[in-house]
């Protein structure tokens, strides 16, 4: 019997910086709400990436993966918005059916839509702090 096969520290840091690259690449590519749902996924599984290569690269490691949390959460809360806006959307139409008011459903989609938007206001700073050379340096390796 063959003893397991044990990827490299240089293939698994490879396979980082492909995940981390695939995910700056679909957010430099989002021109709207999908793409940017896209790359919410991509910098998810990048930072998974990371974090199984944790116990070798230590604390930078550790920094990359918060910075990258930081990007996703804030992908992830314009994603919600997005989401509860449609939800609120439906409800609304589905009271003026029913002869109710909707006005209240507007209201609340136009605060999420607010919320959707304050969200992207940070995703510069997220993106920026996670693009650092402090934070990503390590991949070179």
């Amino acid at each position: 019997m063959r003893p397991p096969h044990r990827p490299t520290k240089s293939a698994l840091y490879r396979r980082v910086r492909r995940a981390v690259r695939r995910a700056d690449g679909l957010l430099d590519q989002a021109d709207d709400d999908v793409g940017l749902h896209e790359a919410r996924k991509a910098y998810k599984r990048a930072r998974y990436a990371v974090e199984t290569v944790r116990p070798l690269a230590g604390k930078p490691a550790k920094r990359l993966a918060t910075a990258l949390t930081t990007l996703q959460d804030v992908l992830g809360s314009h994603q919600d918005s997005i989401v509860t806006g449609q939800l609120l959307r439906d409800l609304g139409v589905e009271a003026d059916r029913a002869g109710e008011s909707a006005f209240t459903y507007g209201v609340l989609e136009e605060r999420q839509h607010e919320a959707g938007q304050h969200s992207l206001e940070e995703l510069p700073e997220a993106r920026r702090k996670a693009t650092r050379r402090k934070v990503r340096r390590w991949l070179k390796s």
